[in-house]
């Protein structure tokens, strides 16, 4: 993975942290108003904490996107280096067996 996109994969957490963060307080204060205050006060924070899901919402879907197209681009470059590789992918493969069928061996 190259930096800018480690970056951006960074920022992107933080947004949707910052995000859901501020979904919790806007639910919190929808609490505390629908206690204590008046009809009008509780539609507006009715209204915050409904945008503020809708964004924590869209930016959720564009986080998990963009995780699917990373994900699919590491299986198809490793995909891409089987198929350039194929006896070097059975010699590791082969290697992989032998050591695992030596750890998973009962001491005799």
């Amino acid at each position: 993975m190259n930096e800018k996109s480690a970056s951006s994969t960074q920022v992107d957490r933080g947004d949707v942290r910052a995000s859901l963060d501020a979904l919790i307080v806007s639910a919190q204060d929808l609490l505390e108003m629908t206690a204590s205050y008046s009809g009008a006060e509780i539609e507006a924070a009715r209204d915050r904490m409904k945008l503020q899901l809708h964004l924590a919402r869209m930016q959720l879907e564009d986080y998990g996107s963009g995780l699917q197209s990373q994900l699919c681009a590491a299986a198809k470059q490793g995909e891409q280096c089987i198929r350039d590789n194929p006896w070097k992918s059975v010699g590791i493969a082969a290697l992989f067996g032998i050591l695992l069928g030596k750890c998973m061996r009962p001491d005799d």
